[in-house]
């Protein structure tokens, strides 16, 4: 399943609805968030893929969280991540555990030493 996963990662467009690319906070790295299916409340998987300044997919470590920001925020969950190799991630049983607007925070680290943070913002119905 997460092999399935992954390579349906590799050939996935940019322009995938459900694919979204950004720079990290230092515009050192860049981050695609992308799921296979429409986010709603339950557990949620999301692949994950960084690359550095140098536009490898070198990424060796993520560190990733969720938190619910709209109606009643609340404390950000740290979220299993399993490295998939070549700067790719698989966010494994994301707690998406109502609806509204929730923030997934992912923090990655290259094998150069490049270290930075993005921010996806998703609506959970």
């Amino acid at each position: 399943m997460l092999v399935v996963a992954a390579l349906a990662f590799v050939g996935c467009s940019e322009k995938h609805p459900s694919t979204h690319t950004q720079a990290g906070d230092r515009h050192e790295l860049e981050f695609t968030l992308r799921s296979e299916d429409k986010v709603g409340v339950g557990l949620a998987y999301f692949d994950v893929a960084v690359r550095g300044p140098n536009g490898a997919y070198d990424a060796e470590d993520v560190v990733a969280r969720a938190r619910k920001v709209s109606d009643a925020p609340a404390d950000a969950v740290d979220i299993n991540v399993q490295r998939l190799g070549q700067g790719r991630f698989m966010l494994l049983d994301v707690p998406l555990s109502s609806p509204g607007e929730w923030l997934i925070s992912v923090s990655g680290k290259t094998e150069s030493g490049w270290r930075d943070t993005a921010s996806f913002e998703l609506a959970v119905r």
